[in-house]
């Protein structure tokens, strides 16, 4: 009887436990796209495509996660997801363009979610390798892996060029719900003459 009580108990506290994590929000699950996963805006002397990266195409692309600096660590208790998007822009025109994840936005379900730039997502991992006591190798591609791909805070698409980065949004996002994105592409001798570009996901 007193052995029946005991497995009642750890089973009503497991439950406990799940729900309250639940509750607070400490079970995330991973996000998956409704629909097309690649947004286009093809207009005038501007072709720009945004794809966004789920978690399988994340594994498959940059290896498991000790060396992968765009996959999300799930199990910290503070909580923060990494949303990575593949930006191609074509630039047609004669004028060189700029991007900067500085004016790079993205709200989902009215949460603002920050875009990271190399040094950003860089020391992101810093501390979280560090925690986690990653090997040093792993970590070194990790961060080799970053820099190569990652948007930086300034990006310059020349004239008749073309250009392809990760833009990385960092933060305690829903797990579902609809994400609007913002991207300013700028005229690189006139910042005054840009292309406001709108893109709406739904998760």
């Amino acid at each position: 009887m007193k052995k029946q009580f005991l497995i009642i108990l750890v089973v009503a506290s497991a439950i406990a436990v799940t729900v309250l994590f639940s509750s607070c929000g400490l079970f995330k699950q991973t996000l998956a796209v409704q629909g097309d996963a690649t947004m286009i805006f093809n207009e005038g002397e501007v072709y720009v495509s945004v794809t966004f990266l789920d978690d399988a195409t994340i594994l498959k692309r940059f290896g498991p996660q000790e060396r992968n600096p765009f996959l999300t660590p799930y199990f910290p208790m503070m909580f923060r997801r990494i949303m990575p998007f593949e930006v191609k822009i074509i630039n047609y025109s004669d004028s060189n363009l700029e991007i900067s994840t500085q004016t790079c936005n993205l709200l989902f379900e009215g949460v603002k979610v920050s875009a990271y730039n190399k040094f950003m997502l860089q020391d992101f991992w810093e501390r979280r390798d560090e925690a986690d006591d990653i090997h040093p190798t792993d970590h070194s591609d990790k961060i080799s892996t970053l820099n190569k791909y990652q948007m930086d805070t300034w990006e310059t698409i020349g004239a008749k060029a073309s250009f392809s980065k990760i833009l990385t949004f960092v933060g305690d996002s829903p797990d579902f719900g609809t994400a609007k994105m913002t991207i300013l592409l700028r005229d690189k001798v006139d910042p005054r003459n840009e292309k406001r570009i709108e893109f709406e996901y739904k998760f």
